[in-house]
């Protein structure tokens, strides 16, 4: 059975967006508490500062031993009421094959409803609401960081690292996060999923 590790990324700014998506978190069967990494960069360029956190969610992450996968998530999602069970049995990770999947995706995949999975090509997707990194991937993340900042931001490295291994990213079919309608910690735009469920169970 597979370990976990969760990170938030969030900024001051954002306190009661963040205990909201706690008290989300609260209300599922994850048993975890998750890191907070905050942004304290405060870099004039967004992009710059959020690929900063970025790479301290990796580092926090990998600072700590025993888990498999990271869930990397930000401060204001709603999570399925059975997050770590859905987790646990999703096949690309039960298996051990997901390098870099997600639990969100706002756009269309290739999708098998089946097997619970669907993939959407790494170099057309986006987002960090919900993101699933093997441990050996995070590793090789964090020592090609900086060579990744040619993508921009966090979520585009981590999607756009797999473009020469196997350039497709395993997306959760239902979604197991939902992105609120919250202004974005980055100054990204609004967006939401269709095809999120919030008491899916596999």
């Amino acid at each position: 059975m597979p370990e976990f590790f969760m990170t938030i990324q969030t900024v001051a700014s954002r306190k009661q967006c963040l205990e909201d998506t706690l008290k989300s978190l609260a209300e599922t069967d994850w048993s975890i508490s998750p890191v907070i990494v905050e942004d304290t960069a405060n870099l004039p360029n967004k992009e710059a500062s959020q690929g900063v956190t970025g790479g301290k969610v990796l580092s926090t992450a990998l600072a700590v031993p025993g888990w498999d996968y990271l869930l990397a998530c930000e401060d204001d999602v709603i999570f399925n009421k059975n997050l770590r069970h859905n987790l646990t049995e999703w096949a690309p990770v039960k298996h051990g094959i997901c390098l870099v999947g997600t639990l969100y995706h706002g756009g269309e995949v290739y999708s098998d409803t089946a097997k619970g999975y669907g993939m959407a090509p790494c170099g057309l997707i986006a987002g960090s609401q919900g993101v699933v990194i093997r441990r050996d991937w995070a590793e090789e993340l964090l020592r090609r960081w900086g060579a990744l900042k040619r993508h921009g931001m966090t979520d585009l490295r981590f999607f756009r690292s797999l473009d020469a291994v196997f350039p497709f990213v395993f997306v959760h079919n239902p979604n197991l996060v939902q992105h609120k309608t919250e202004p974005s910690i980055w100054g990204g735009p609004k967006h939401t999923t269709s095809n999120f469920s919030p008491d899916y169970k596999s």
